[in-house]
């Protein structure tokens, strides 16, 4: 299969919501008029609210439509061999420079969610968004008697030492001439 140079090949244009033709449409009766973005969407946002499931069925058979359009264009620049496309949702992570850099030190507040982060997991109480859990972590944090905050201090002055052995290493390695 032949591939074509990167620039000569465009990646297609994502396919639209059926809401966003229909803010199209809306844009276009105004045409003409002089009238502020953020009042006319607010308007059509209006609309679409008040619009019957009829009545939404052309924007949906529309949207339908360029998801057609999209799922071939995309088809094809994959067969032309474009790239730049993910398989799964964060799959595509940022890596370090070199994968055998040592990895950071923990703080003492990090120690500590992690052990904590675990038992809240299963607590019924505490139900929802990563935010939530993240927020309640910071308040046990805030609250926690200074023994258990020794505690995971100590953790994170003993990561701080592995850490700098670790750089030392990497250090030396670098200086040393390969044989």
């Amino acid at each position: 299969m032949e591939t074509v140079p990167e620039k000569a090949l465009k990646r297609p244009r994502g396919p639209m919501a059926s809401y966003a033709y229909f803010v199209k449409h809306c844009r276009e009766q105004y045409k003409g008029q002089s009238c502020r973005f953020a009042d006319l969407t607010k308007e059509c946002s209006e609309k679409w609210k008040g619009l019957s499931e009829e009545e939404r069925k052309v924007f949906k058979d529309m949207a339908a439509q360029d998801n057609k359009r999209y799922k071939v264009e995309k088809k094809k620049f994959l067969e032309q061999g474009g790239v730049g496309y993910r398989s799964k949702r964060g799959t595509c992570r940022k890596r370090s420079a070199l994968p055998t850099t040592p990895v950071k030190p923990l703080s003492g507040y990090s120690w500590f969610s992690r052990d904590e982060g675990v038992k809240l997991k299963g607590d019924p109480n505490v139900v929802g968004t990563r935010g939530l859990v993240g927020k309640t972590l910071a308040r046990m944090w805030a609250v926690a008697d200074p023994a258990t905050k020794q505690k995971y201090q100590a953790l994170a002055e003993r990561d701080k030492v592995r850490y700098a052995k670790e750089m030392e290493m990497e250090a030396q390695k670098k200086q040393s001439p390969r044989s």
